[in-house]
């Protein structure tokens, strides 16, 4: 049998759930059949948990200390986070903050190497099927957990977003900073479940109705609240919009570009709309399994879209679709109403 790479048993610590198992199981087959790509992923194993330990060491974020004077508790530093704004945020974060933002990303980078280095032994031996498809889950969690951490950023920053939302907001930040094994099954389940679900879903365009990608999402179990939001009639136009956007994987923009142009054609596919915008649309879904990048990227562009709206105050929708959800479900939580607290867990 094949001995624990060095340094790999510690990844157990850096993950999880148990989670860390299957990682060591992945590192143990590459050690014979690629030792290079084995030796890469333990140097950077070594690395995350350096960086866990720094972050350990860090002060604590929930509790008290006494700085300049100055009695600093969990319940000052969220008043102190929400009064930051996107200009100042990264250097208004307490150092235990900034820290574990990073840990998020370099352990996304971890999995992100390590699905890249199983895929190509996959291509050679089939037995790696199975692990393939469970450490790309595991990627997909750790790039959902990423982005949900940077949804509640942008929400902390954006000057529209009221300050009771703020509060429950920084709340949650302060819970997922001060844990580093904390992933987004601790504190938004409705969110990966979204994401996953989109992550199986290929956009079909089709009529731009969105008739297709709404029921597919539904078979891949799509959180029912989620899509029952954006369907009530109360649900505000703009984040009806948003939420096309988030179907189509395409900006409101380009939407509104693909229906002009769609005119009488009938049905849209993916090879004229990419003409049409003049660019290559994300494939959530390739040969090798489900792409999580896609959705990042998909965020990222609908976000930043949103962001520009509101600062040039023009038409269409100015929070993503995901935002519109979360501002609805903390003002819920907030009123005292129970409809969605198993899609909201305690706050720690």
């Amino acid at each position: 049998m094949a001995s624990m790479p060095k340094g790999a048993s510690r990844s157990l610590r850096l993950f999880a759930r148990g989670r860390g198992d299957k990682f060591v199981l992945a590192l143990t087959g590459l050690e014979t059949a690629a030792p290079g790509d084995a030796a890469a992923l333990r140097a950077h194993l070594v690395r995350l948990q350096r960086l866990r330990d720094l972050i350990e060491e860090s002060p604590s974020l929930v509790q008290p200390a006494v700085f300049a004077g100055v009695t600093q508790t969990r319940d000052t530093l969220i008043a102190h986070l929400c009064q930051i704004d996107e200009l100042t945020s990264d250097v208004e974060l307490p150092a235990r903050a900034s820290l574990a933002r990073t840990f998020l990303v370099q352990k996304s980078h971890f999995l992100r190497d390590l699905v890249r280095s199983a895929d190509a032994l996959r291509e050679r031996n089939p037995e790696w099927d199975d692990l393939d498809r469970r450490l790309r889950a595991e990627l997909a969690d750790a790039v959902y957990t990423q982005l949900a951490e940077n949804l509640l950023m942008s929400l902390l920053a954006d000057n529209e977003v009221a300050h009771g939302i703020k509060e429950q907001v920084a709340a949650q930040l302060v819970a997922v900073w001060e844990n580093t094994e904390i992933d987004i099954l601790d504190f938004c389940p409705w969110l990966e479940s979204a994401w996953a679900a989109r992550n199986r879903v290929r956009s079909d365009l089709g009529s731009l109705m969105g008739a297709s990608e709404y029921v597919k999402l539904m078979r891949e179990d799509c959180p029912e609240a989620f899509l029952d939001y954006f369907a009530a009639d109360e649900t505000p136009e703009d984040a009806r919009h948003a939420f096309e956007e988030f179907l189509f994987g395409v900006s409101w923009e380009e939407l509104c570009a693909l229906r002009a142009a769609l005119g009488n054609r009938g049905n849209a596919s993916r090879e004229w709309a990419e003409e049409v915008l003049h660019r290559t649309l994300d494939a959530e879904i390739h040969t090798g399994g489900i792409d999580p990048l896609a959705i990042h990227r998909s965020f990222v562009r609908r976000h930043r879209a949103a962001e520009t709206r509101r600062r040039a105050n023009l038409p269409g929708p100015r929070h993503t679709a995901e935002a519109y959800m979360m501002m609805y479900m903390l003002k819920e939580r907030i009123s005292g109403r129970r409809s969605y607290n198993t899609l909201l867990p305690p706050l720690r």
